[in-house]
C-alpha cells in the first residue's frame, strides 16, 4: 500500500509559509509574555525590599529621635564621633559637608550632608548612631538623586546634649 500524495509545489510552499508564520507569531507572543512576567516579578520583589528598608529606616529614625533604649553616651566631640562613625559605616568619603552650628543651651550641634547613599548604607549609619542617650537627630532630609534613583542625598542635623 503505497500512499503517494501529490500536491502542487506552490500549495506546499504556501502551507509551509503559513506554518512558519503561525509558529513564529506563537513564539513571539510566548517570549514577550515570559519577558514581561519575569520583569513584573522582579519589580514586585524590588518594591517589597524597598518598602521594608524604608520602614526599617523610619523606625530607626523614630527610635533615635525619641532616645528610646539609649544607654550609651557620646563622650568625644561630635565632629570626631560622626567622622569615626561614617568611617565604620564605609561612607566617610561621601560626606560633602560637616560643620558645627552654634547651639543653644550648651548643646553641640553639627549639620551633615552625605551624598549617594543607598538604603542599606543609610540603615548601617543610623544603626551605628542609634542608642546614644545624649545624641538626637534634630532635622533629617532625604532627597532622591536624579542620576540614579536608587541613591539619595541625606541632610542631618545632630545634637549632642550634655
Amino acid at each position: 500500500m503505497n500512499m503517494n500524495i501529490n500536491m502542487n509545489p506552490a500549495l506546499k510552499e504556501k502551507i509551509l509559509i503559513w506554518f512558519v508564520i503561525v509558529f513564529a507569531v506563537f513564539f513571539l507572543f510566548y517570549w514577550t509574555h515570559m519577558f514581561f512576567a519575569s520583569r513584573e516579578d522582579a519589580y514586585t520583589q524590588r518594591q517589597k525590599s524597598y518598602t521594608e528598608q524604608i520602614n526599617k529606616t523610619a523606625e530607626l529614625i523614630a527610635e533615635i529621635s525619641s532616645g528610646a533604649n539609649s544607654t550609651k553616651k557620646v563622650d568625644t566631640g561630635l565632629l570626631s564621633f560622626i567622622q569615626n562613625t561614617a568611617a565604620r559605616a564605609g561612607i566617610a568619603g561621601r560626606i560633602l559637608d560637616l560643620k558645627p552650628v552654634s547651639g543653644s543651651s550648651g548643646a553641640e550641634v553639627v549639620t551633615l550632608r552625605i551624598q549617594a547613599l543607598n538604603l542599606n548604607e543609610l540603615n548601617s549609619f543610623l544603626d551605628l548612631v542609634e542608642g546614644y542617650q545624649n545624641l538626637t537627630i534634630k532635622n533629617f532630609a532625604l532627597k532622591k538623586r536624579f542620576d540614579d534613583p536608587t541613591l539619595a542625598d541625606i541632610n542631618l542635623e545632630l545634637v549632642k546634649n550634655k
